[in-house]
């Protein structure tokens, strides 16, 4: 009965959606883009080195301004940051005969990629700003080597159980960059600069790419 009810209160409602519909509606003037980038990571504070990775973004800027000349967007993006490395030792004294001293070789390595959403504020000629939110997943990985010296100077060497460990979570982003037509407006080079803040920990990159307009 709940049902039967239903639907007819459904259909009385049909001629007012009709008389809701306004067919002079115009569709948002936009133009779309897609972007491809090389970009350079600095994985520093991660214990790790500068490393090199992708990204892929897709946009839609509004062509109607915003204030004065400046143009909004909303864009989103998959982002591979590279994988980094970094080895380091520490050599301690041995804690007891015959054992003289003892070096753990540590090889970490650090991956980041996730997916990023966000908005764009385009000055409508060479400069834009942007900022949003980064989906990411950040896995590291050490695997410990310990060597020892022994009184009759021979040495043994061991592998640790290897520490892994998968972050997930989001993080803001801000970045700016300069675009230059090449061909027109619809394709162009562009040199940007980003700052995400990943699991409390400032990372900075740097991407070169190019940009197609629709």
């Amino acid at each position: 009965m709940n049902m039967m009810r239903l639907a007819a209160l459904a259909f009385s409602l049909l001629p007012l959606c009709g008389y809701s519909y306004d067919d002079d509606l115009e569709a948002p003037d936009v133009t779309l883009y897609v972007e491809a980038h090389g970009v350079r990571s600095d994985f520093s504070e991660f214990d790790g080195d500068n490393a090199n990775g992708l990204r892929l973004r897709f946009g839609m800027l509004f062509n109607e301004p915003a204030f004065s000349r400046w143009h909004w967007g909303v864009e989103g993006g998959i982002n591979q940051f590279g994988e980094s490395n970094n080895i380091s030792s520490v050599t301690e004294p041995g804690q007891g005969f015959p054992v003289i001293s003892q070096t753990t070789k540590r090889d970490k390595e650090t991956r980041l990629n996730g997916f990023e959403f966000g908005a764009r504020l385009y000055d409508g000629e060479m400069f834009y700003l942007r900022g949003g939110a980064f989906i990411y997943s950040l896995k590291e990985k050490s695997e410990l080597t310990v060597t020892q010296l022994l009184s009759d100077t021979s040495t043994t060497t061991f592998s640790l159980t290897p520490e892994a460990e998968t972050i997930s979570s989001v993080a803001p982003y801000v970045g700016a960059g300069i675009i230059y037509p090449v061909i027109d407006k619809s394709a162009s080079i562009l040199l940007e600069y980003n700052y995400y803040y990943v699991d409390n920990k400032p990372l900075d990159n740097l991407a070169v790419g190019i940009e197609f307009r629709f």
